[in-house]
């Protein structure tokens, strides 16, 4: 469901706000699990 969120404009932004906080704050398995979910997400770590 929220893959198909982010290819909105007006969900895009506060989508990919929540999962940069979620994959910063999460632990170490957080972007495992976000990216099982939403396979074009990319990282912002390094």
């Amino acid at each position: 469901m929220l893959s198909k969120r982010l290819r909105d404009k007006k969900f895009r932004e506060p989508i990919s706000s929540a999962l940069q906080k979620l994959e910063q704050h999460g632990g170490s398995g957080s972007l495992m699990i976000i990216k099982s979910k939403i396979p074009t997400y990319c990282s912002i770590c390094c």
